[in-house]
């Protein structure tokens, strides 16, 4: 079921949140909690690698201990723990975004963007202002014709890490395969529920992510375990030693997965990590 993976010489274990660390009420439970704290105690870096911002995780930040690591808007951002220090950054090109603002605008879509970590949106559509709330972020609306945020950082990169596309609001969302045929070949596009796309520079993904952050750190990417429900996860659980889907994730993110694990609801990430570390080894280890 685990593809032979020797689960014992795990070195990091890396984790979507939303839809799977987290459940629905977006809490992290209590086991998962301390799962997390399994692995930080036992040297296993534990990793967040979410769609969302440092901003939006600062809810969440301190779960993955003191040698776990963060990797933010789908792999755009890395940081250390807590979010103290950054160490890598991929944005959007110029040139790509301004062109997905302006296709933003041409087809009325509510366009979340992410920039320096404040959250700009454009238009005030029902589905923004629950994106908005859920953010913990700075938030500023802005007229999708002038996007005064936008400036560049150099080497013809812009500031913008993410920008997000809610669904309508009277329920009609987005077809990763048709919306792909609009983009450049220079920008990742996939969705990521509820209807919902994103967009990142083509280098940029969980996945690319995981290696990299393997890389600086000296972990070989066979002994690393990842978590994810969705399709922006189909990568981070490819890149991985193991994949594991959560039973509520995408049929998409089960076809790569090398195990199924429990619902996010019900706790899965922990389930798995308890019994791939051996459950009772860690109650006599950590009294769990």
């Amino acid at each position: 079921m685990t593809n032979g993976y020797d689960f014992g010489g795990c070195k990091l274990v890396a984790t979507d949140m939303d839809g799977t660390f987290i459940t629905y009420a977006a809490k992290i439970p209590d086991r998962n909690r301390a799962a997390a704290k399994i692995c930080d105690d036992c040297g296993v870096h534990f990793v967040i690698a979410s769609g969302r911002s440092y901003r939006s995780l600062a809810e969440y930040i301190g779960v993955e201990g003191k040698n776990g690591y963060i990797i933010a808007h789908n792999g755009a951002r890395i940081a250390t723990a807590g979010a103290e220090k950054e160490i890598m950054r991929t944005p959007l090109t110029m040139d790509d975004a301004k062109f997905l603002l302006d296709l933003g605008d041409r087809l009325s879509v509510c366009a979340c963007v992410w920039a320096d970590e404040v959250l700009y949106i454009s238009g005030r559509t029902r589905n923004g202002e629950l994106y908005a709330s859920a953010a913990f972020a700075e938030t500023v609306y802005f007229d999708a014709k002038e996007p005064f945020f936008l400036k560049s950082t150099g080497n013809n990169r812009s500031n913008i890490d993410k920008i997000y596309w809610t669904a309508y609001d009277d329920g009609r969302g987005w077809k990763s395969e048709e919306v792909a045929k609009l983009i450049p070949d220079t920008v990742s596009c996939f969705t990521s529920g509820g209807g919902c796309m994103e967009f990142v520079d083509r280098e940029v993904s969980k996945g690319n992510a995981l290696k990299t952050l393997c890389g600086i750190i000296g972990v070989d990417i066979s002994k690393t375990v990842a978590f994810g429900d969705s399709e922006n996860d189909i990568a981070l659980l490819e890149a991985a030693g193991l994949g594991v889907a959560v039973e509520n994730a995408d049929e998409r993110v089960k076809a790569v997965a090398g195990y199924v694990t429990g619902t996010n609801n019900d706790c899965g990430v922990a389930e798995a990590i308890e019994k791939l570390f051996g459950k009772e080894q860690l109650r006599k280890q950590f009294g769990f």
